[in-house]
């Protein structure tokens, strides 16, 4: 599991221009230009495991590794004329 979130989000990463945009193909042709940020925080083991254990819930496996490498991200965050 680790591997495939390790690939993912370096998958996505390596898609990123130098302000860290995606270009997506949208419907008939259009393109629409995406802001994508990654928190540069960890969630640790105890973190994740105190919070499961406050709100009584297990989260999926492959976001707690998700939130091991960013704990949070804003994905697709829309830009219009390359301003957020």
């Amino acid at each position: 599991m680790t591997n495939f979130v390790h690939k993912t989000v370096n998958g996505l990463k390596s898609l990123l221009d130098e302000k860290g945009a995606i270009k997506l193909f949208c419907s008939e042709g259009d393109t629409m230009e995406c802001l994508v940020t990654f928190s540069p925080d960890k969630a640790t083991l105890n973190e994740i495991q105190s919070f499961e254990a406050k709100h009584q819930i297990t989260l999926p496996e492959d976001y707690q590794k998700f939130i091991t490498l960013h704990n949070g991200a804003k994905i697709f965050d829309i830009l219009s004329d390359g301003e957020n």
